[in-house]
């Protein structure tokens, strides 16, 4: 049977009405999946209307 092990990591948007950073994001994606994480679910933390967070979560076999 397979067995896995999980990571969850937050990246924050920079603030109201900002844009999170596209490159620092897929820096952060890129150097995870290089390690042998692959991404499973991606989930936004909402207030309002705006975007403070997405929480990432990765698996990956052990």
């Amino acid at each position: 049977m397979k067995r896995f092990e999980y990571k969850t990591i937050e990246i924050l948007t920079n603030g109201f009405f900002a844009k999170m950073k596209i490159e620092e994001a897929d820096r952060i994606l890129n150097d995870l999946g290089s390690q042998g994480w692959e991404l499973v679910s991606a989930a936004p933390c909402i207030t309002g209307s705006t975007t403070q967070r997405i929480y990432y979560t990765f698996k990956r076999e052990i």
